[in-house]
């Protein structure tokens, strides 16, 4: 009786979330009760879909959080490892089908409130044209994963700029921060370059199909960085007005004045 007790107290049981001390809940999921029952009233396929839907959805975020292996979460919840597997899959189709389209895509928000985030400083150092037009900041970044046994995707996911095997989505952000939309993921071997022109031909969809087209208008203002330079000639023939910092004249060892200084546009 009492080791049963004991293996019971050592569970989460998420069913029961008020039980669910605040700090077990936010070492775990790293949200507090009120922000873990926001999300999970943003899910509503999944309460359809399941008998346990926010043990499902706990599960999901503990393993999003930590990175903890399938075989300690096991452990945490009491299940064995195919329901384990079903769960966590349940869980990320569910928040792609409910959650994420609301808050991430280039359908969650309008072009007049994008044109809203553009800042003070940005519009001042781009230009007052930029006040009337987006202004978007397009990068790249790294998610970084363990070393396949796969050989072809050690390959493509193997970085020789950070010495490590990563992915590299691609995000469109605002001028405030919001992120618009994140777009891949990519190989590691891939160039911001080249993934901004893929973004410009809509990869291996018809091109009048392109949601960043239908969204994004000429004059629309992208704020890059050099890996982006070999993409500026896409860029411009599609309307877009790009900028780059500059860059340093051939047996120079600094930018010069001018180049250092923010020009208004105006």
């Amino acid at each position: 009786m009492y080791t049963r007790a004991l293996e019971s107290r050592s569970r989460l049981d998420l069913e029961n979330i008020n039980e669910v001390s605040e700090n077990d809940l936010r070492y775990w999921t790293g949200l507090n009760h009120s922000q873990f029952e926001q999300l999970f009233q943003q899910v509503p396929s999944l309460h359809r879909q399941s008998v346990t839907p926010r043990t499902d959805l706990g599960i999901y975020l503990c393993k999003i959080r930590t990175g903890e292996p399938n075989t300690r979460l096991c452990t945490t919840f009491g299940l064995a490892k195919t329901t384990l597997r079903r769960k966590l899959h349940l869980a990320r189709e569910c928040l792609l089908a409910d959650f994420v389209p609301v808050h991430i895509g280039l359908d969650h928000i309008t072009r007049t409130e994008v044109i809203s985030r553009n800042r003070i400083l940005p519009i001042y150092i781009f230009g007052s044209n930029a006040s009337s037009k987006p202004l978007i900041i397009c990068d790249g970044t790294y998610l970084f994963v363990e070393k396949s046994s796969n050989f072809l995707f050690q390959r493509v996911s193997y970085s020789l700029h950070k010495y490590r095997n990563l992915i590299k989505p691609s995000l469109i952000v605002c001028a405030d921060g919001h992120i618009l939309d994140v777009i891949g993921p990519y190989a590691a071997t891939t160039t911001d370059a080249a993934i901004m022109k893929q973004i410009l031909q809509n990869h291996d969809q018809p091109i009048e199909d392109n949601p960043f087209h239908y969204f994004f208008e000429e004059g629309d203002v992208l704020i890059l960085d050099r890996r982006f330079r070999d993409a500026i000639v896409s860029l411009e023939e599609h309307g877009y007005v790009a900028y780059l910092p500059p860059s340093k004249q051939r047996n120079e060892t600094q930018l010069n004045s001018l180049q250092k200084r923010p020009t208004n546009h105006d």
